[in-house]
């Protein structure tokens, strides 16, 4: 739902990010919250988290795609604007809101590393159609178990699970 200031997104439509993403080419591992659902969490989202390659190229093409999606950067309550190219992706987590949800790029996964070290562990899913890369199960534990923060706690105990339901199994 939007906010009163209009700065929240109206809604949440990760198919549509993903449509855009894939259209631009940006390559990426998918991360966090819609990660865990995908493997299997009833935790809800309300954005998307992912970690780019880092490439110049590629993070003209993620600038490009957060442009089609017309999302803005959060940093600057006072300079709202969409990114222009690869100089707009410095911070170790960059939040964008857009009107179809939230996207956060974050340059690494706190206690797994960076693009180079999540593809090698991903796992793929397809999503409308799209085969996308996703932190795999154990390393979304690892990363929730250093990022310590009451919801990743809250978090854990639901993944903990699901890797001992698939480990069972």
């Amino acid at each position: 739902m939007p906010s009163d200031d209009g700065l929240l997104p109206s809604s949440f439509e990760p198919e549509q990010v993903i449509r855009v993403l894939h259209k631009h080419g940006v390559r990426y591992v998918l991360i966090g919250g819609l990660a865990a659902a995908l493997h299997g969490s009833p935790q809800p989202t309300v954005d998307i988290d992912l970690t780019p390659e880092q490439s110049g190229a590629n993070l003209d093409a993620l600038a490009s795609a957060l442009r089609e999606l017309g999302a803005t950067r959060t940093t600057d309550i006072h300079n709202l604007r969409p990114p222009n190219d690869r100089n707009d992706f410095i911070e170790r987590v960059e939040v964008f809101f857009s009107a179809v949800g939230e996207v956060d790029v974050l340059r690494e996964a706190l206690g797994v590393g960076g693009y180079a070290e999540l593809i090698n562990d991903s796992v793929a899913f397809v999503l409308s159609g799209i085969e996308i890369k996703v932190m795999s199960l154990e390393s979304l534990i690892e990363s929730k178990e250093v990022a310590n923060r009451i919801k990743d706690q809250l978090a854990l105990v639901q993944l903990r699970l699901l890797r001992d339901e698939l480990n069972n199994s």
